[in-house]
């Protein structure tokens, strides 16, 4: 499970664990004094795990927005004047991951992370064309003699 997407589903796992023995009590004995304490421990474990999901979603929808901006980076860098690379942000991939595990756990998912999840086969196409080209480049520039390589 990656990260951020692992936490919300653990919470709502864990919820759904407490809340089954709770619904087990029949009607009448909710008012017994012993029944009731543990109502309140399990309404405020239930509210403290609310708060954990809600807490951890909206830093991964603030996450997403941060990644998206990774897309206008430019694809293709020079590192210190000799060597070209792939500028792909991971990040990225772990977003869809994150994306695919809540969809796939019935969680909601904000539009921008949709959008982006549609893309998917997309940006792994990209990246690994561009880094075939990157490694063909490569292997043409070793192919060529140091003296003629100022000319090229």
């Amino acid at each position: 499970m990656p990260p951020e997407a692992g936490k919300i589903i653990w919470a709502r796992h864990l919820f759904q664990k407490i809340t089954g023995p709770i619904r087990m009590f029949p009607e009448n004995v909710i008012n017994n004094a012993e029944i009731k304490k543990y109502y309140g421990s399990y309404n405020n474990l239930g509210k403290q795990l609310i708060i954990y999901e809600m807490w951890y979603y909206q830093n991964w929808v603030t996450e997403i927005e941060r990644s998206k901006a990774a897309l206008q980076a430019t694809l293709i860098v020079r590192h210190e004047n000799t060597m070209l690379y792939v500028n792909f942000d991971i990040e990225i991939m772990q977003l869809i991951r994150e994306a695919k595990c809540l969809d796939r756990q019935g969680g909601e998912i904000p539009e921008s992370a949709r959008i982006i999840l549609l893309q998917e086969e997309k940006f792994k196409n990209y990246y690994n064309e561009l880094l075939y080209v990157l490694s063909e480049y490569k292997r043409i520039r070793s192919k060529i003699k140091p003296i003629c390589s100022t000319l090229l």
